[in-house]
């Protein structure tokens, strides 16, 4: 639906709920991973061939981390640019 007042069409559009700090269930389970753990899965990842998405949806469901900007404090394409 466009806004009424202007000649531009709106934009809606859901957006994570800003936190700060990690989640108390994700410092529970970052215990067992430590970042350079994670980093070394994420390369490894990219270099089969994986897609950053599927990287993304990985480290959700297998080691259950819904958010890389959470864990490492960065997004993450950066966190492969950096290796």
């Amino acid at each position: 639906m466009a806004h009424m007042h202007s000649k531009r069409k709106g934009k809606s559009s859901s957006k994570k709920v800003v936190k700060f700090g990690m989640s108390p269930w994700i410092l529970m389970d970052s215990e067992n991973y430590d970042e350079k753990k994670i980093t070394d899965v994420i390369v490894g990842l990219k270099k089969s061939g994986e897609l950053q998405s599927k990287i993304g949806h990985k480290l959700r469901d297998i080691y259950g981390i819904p958010s890389s900007k959470e864990f490492f404090g960065k997004k993450l394409g950066k966190v492969l640019k950096e290796n």
